[in-house]
């Protein structure tokens, strides 16, 4: 009789204390789940498992503790009359959890997939990583207005339609007091579309002290590394009034080089531009294709000067010097199979005087 009335008497905290417990062992039991479902998503190919695990970890984790608080309440809050307010508002908390615990699952699954996009090799991915960006960004904005609409219409009881016509209004207010950050969001826009560079791309602008890889494009701002390994942060509208090169996408390096050999050599100058044109010619990291060429162009203060023009068939940097220094050397054994010798600046004084005056001398 005595444990029965404990127990009516003590119900709503036992009936606590209880879910409290189940909350726990909840908890536990998904960590579990989720180590033996990490373990299995890791040997299979398809990146989109390892994904949705890795991205339901922990909001599955909040939703069930913010769950076991509201439920371990509810009892309590029954048992006080002074706790009715709280009881009133643990509906709406429990929406507003929920709610946010699926909108924290798609971003992280959201951006778990633009990471798993972003670490396949370029010839396997169907679009770049600037539209793989994008579609995550549009994506990210598109499922948080839906879920903050999906708690403002039944908590406050404010119907779609007039959420709708008071954006319409407040546009126009907002427009007129954002238009810096309008105008970085429409630039991005506008980069999008155009894809004047891509994330990876080494751009660089003649206009603005700007110049190397675009890391990051974002709604507002691109984020450049610069060669000193300094990030820099342009904002968008910015690319919409300058000038930009992207160096990743040339098809050529350009070799260009001016070479002098002395006066004294100028019986063999035709002989030896001659044998550099052709060796030019037939270099295998060379593009034949293009306009390549050894011609004499200048009779220089100390030296006849010579141009040797190319392409080379490498963009990279380490790449073109390389076969730029591979060419040099081969014009200075050119020049010294000749008999010639490459100018330096060198002056010749010329005295002028009388025979008459030699003589008295």
């Amino acid at each position: 009789m005595e444990y029965n009335v404990f127990i009516s008497t003590y119900y709503w905290l036992i009936l606590a204390i209880s879910i409290v417990l189940v909350t726990i062992v909840l908890l536990f039991i998904e960590n579990k789940i989720y180590c033996f479902f990490k373990l299995r998503t890791q040997k299979t190919n398809n990146s989109w498992d390892d994904a949705v695990v890795t991205a339901l970890h922990t909001p599955l984790r909040i939703l069930i503790f913010v769950l076991g608080v509201v439920y371990a309440l509810s009892p309590v809050a029954a048992h006080y009359i002074k706790l009715e307010p709280l009881y009133n508002i643990l509906s709406p908390i429990k929406l507003v959890g929920l709610n946010l615990v699926i909108l924290w699952f798609c971003i992280g699954f959201i951006r778990e997939i633009e990471q798993v996009l972003f670490k396949k090799a370029k010839s396997r991915r169907k679009f770049n990583k600037t539209t793989i960006r994008a579609s995550a960004q549009v994506a990210t904005i598109f499922v948080t207005i839906l879920i903050v609409l999906n708690i403002i219409n039944p908590i406050f009881g404010v119907p779609i339609s007039a959420l709708l016509a008071f954006g319409g209004i407040g546009g126009i207010a907002v427009a007129l007091a954002c238009q810096d950050l309008l105008a970085n969001i429409f630039g991005g826009f506008y980069i999008y579309l155009d894809r004047p560079f891509d994330i990876g791309d080494w751009i660089s602008s003649p206009d603005k002290d700007i110049e190397g890889v675009v890391e990051d494009i974002g709604l507002r701002l691109i984020k450049i590394r610069t060669f000193e390994k300094r990030a820099r942060y342009i904002p968008n509208s910015m690319f919409s009034k300058i000038i930009v090169d992207n160096a990743t996408r040339m098809s050529h390096r350009r070799i260009k080089m001016v070479i002098g050999v002395r006066y004294a050599d100028a019986a063999v100058i035709a002989d030896i531009i001659q044998a550099i044109d052709i060796m030019l010619q037939d270099h295998e990291k060379l593009d034949s294709n293009q306009t390549t060429y050894a011609r004499f162009v200048n009779f220089g203060p100390s030296s006849l000067d010579f141009e040797v023009y190319a392409f080379t068939n490498f963009t990279r940097r380490a790449d073109f010097l390389a076969v730029k220094q591979d060419i040099a050397m081969q014009i200075i054994k050119i020049i010294s199979l000749h008999g010639a010798e490459c100018a330096f600046p060198t002056t010749t004084l010329h005295i002028a005087s009388n025979s008459s005056d030699l003589q008295e001398k």
